[in-house]
C-alpha cells in the first residue's frame, strides 16, 4: 500500500515520479483522493522506556507473574501536512493481539492526522504469544505517560484504536482512571474488540457475512491467561466503565463484533451520564470498515471522527447517549438521543 512512500529517519514524502499519470487518472475516474496520501510526513521515529510505574500498578493489579523488562518501546508520529489544532491522537494498532505495528496503521493514523487537524502519535506494545496480558496494558499506558512527559496537555489528547487496539484504548483508560492520572480529553474506537469471551450472538450470526475469522481457537489462552478472559482489562466490556471521557464508537452492522459495540455504547452511557457517548451504525460494513480507503463511507467515517473530536473540545459540549445509522453509500439515516429511543 506504502510502495510510493519515500521514507526517511525523520520524513515521509509522497514522491509520485512515474505513477503521477495513474493516480490523476484515479482521481479523475473515481473523484476521489488517490488511496496513498499525497502529503503525509513523519515528524520523527521515537523510542521510549517502557515505565516502572506502569508495571508495579498492573503487578498489583492482577494475581500474575508480570514481566518486569523495562527496556524500550517504539513509536512514531504521523500528520498531514501543518497541523491547526493542538490535537494529539494517541492510537494503538490492531491485530488481535498477535500482530501489528504503528507501520501497519500508518494510513490509519494519516487520516486522523488530517481529519482531526492534528498530529498523530503510534506506539507498538508487546505482542502475545511471547508476551502475554498484561504485557500490552503495560505498554500502552508508557506510551501515555511518555505524552505527558512531553508536556502534552491531557486535555488535547484523543485516544483512537481499531478492533483489538480500540480494546486496548479502552483498557488503557481503565488503567489510568484507576492510577488517577489526568484523563485524556476524548476517545475513538474503531470497531473495537471487548469481549474476548467472544459469546454474542452476531459473533456467530454474522461470520456469513464478516471476514473476521473465527478466532475462539486461536485466541483462547494465547493472549490472556487461563481464567483472565474476563479481566477487565482484556475484556472491558466486563469493566466499571465510569469516569470514561467522551467516546465515539464506530462499528459495521455485519460485522462480527456488533452486538458487543452495541452494549458497549450503551453501557458507557448508562456509567457516564454526563458525558457525551456516540455509537455509529454503518448499514452493511465489515469489520475496521474504514481501513478500505477507497470507500466514500471510509471517508465520511474518519470525517466524522474529526467532527466528534471538535465537539467534545468546545468548553461545554452537548452532553447524552447518541445513536447514527449511516448507510451504505454514506448518508445519514437519523441521529437519535437514547432519550427518543
Amino acid at each position: 500500500m506504502f510502495e510510493f512512500l519515500n521514507i526517511q529517519t525523520d520524513e515521509i514524502e509522497y514522491v509520485p515520479q512515474k505513477h503521477d499519470k495513474i493516480i490523476r487518472s484515479f482521481q479523475q475516474a473515481t473523484n476521489q483522493e488517490p488511496l496513498v496520501p499525497s502529503k503525509m510526513r513523519e515528524s520523527q521515529k521515537v523510542e521510549f522506556e517502557r515505565q516502572q510505574v506502569a508495571i508495579d500498578f498492573m503487578q498489583q493489579r492482577v494475581d500474575l507473574s508480570v514481566d518486569k523488562t523495562l527496556g524500550r518501546i517504539h513509536g512514531e508520529w504521523v500528520q498531514h501536512d501543518d497541523p491547526t489544532q493542538e490535537t494529539v491522537i494517541y492510537h494503538i494498532h490492531g491485530g488481535v493481539y498477535l500482530f501489528g505495528s504503528p507501520q501497519m496503521d500508518r494510513l490509519i493514523s494519516y487520516f486522523m492526522s488530517k481529519y482531526c487537524a492534528g498530529r498523530t502519535f503510534a506506539t507498538s506494545y508487546r505482542l502475545a504469544p511471547q508476551h502475554q496480558f498484561p504485557c500490552a496494558v503495560i505498554d500502552t499506558i508508557s506510551g501515555y505517560l511518555y505524552l505527558l512527559e512531553q508536556k502534552i496537555d491531557p486535555q488535547k489528547i484523543v485516544l483512537s484504536g481499531e478492533s483489538a487496539g480500540g480494546g486496548l484504548v479502552l483498557s488503557t483508560l481503565l488503567a489510568i482512571r484507576d492510577m488517577n492520572l489526568p484523563m485524556p480529553r476524548a476517545a475513538v474506537l474503531f470497531s473495537p474488540w471487548v469481549d474476548l469471551t467472544m459469546s454474542s450472538r452476531s459473533f456467530e450470526d454474522n461470520g456469513k457475512y464478516d471476514y473476521l475469522p473465527e478466532l475462539k481457537n486461536l485466541i483462547s489462552n494465547t493472549y490472556a491467561p487461563p481464567g483472565y478472559v474476563r479481566h477487565p482489562y482484556v475484556s472491558p466490556i466486563y469493566a466499571d466503565l465510569s469516569g470514561m471521557p467522551p467516546i465515539l464508537i464506530q462499528v459495521g452492522s455485519c460485522e462480527r463484533l456488533y452486538d458487543e459495540n452495541v452494549q458497549l455504547g450503551v453501557k458507557l452511557s448508562q456509567q457516564n451520564p454526563n458525558q457525551r457517548i456516540e455509537l455509529e451504525i454503518y448499514q452493511d460494513q465489515l469489520h475496521v470498515f474504514q481501513m478500505f480507503s477507497f470507500l466514500s463511507v471510509s471517508k465520511m467515517a474518519f470525517k466524522r471522527a474529526g467532527d466528534f473530536i471538535q465537539k467534545v473540545t468546545l468548553d461545554f459540549p452537548p452532553k447524552g447517549f447518541y445513536i447514527t445509522c449511516i448507510t451504505a453509500d454514506a448518508r445519514v439515516n437519523g441521529f437519535i438521543p437514547i432519550s427518543k429511543l
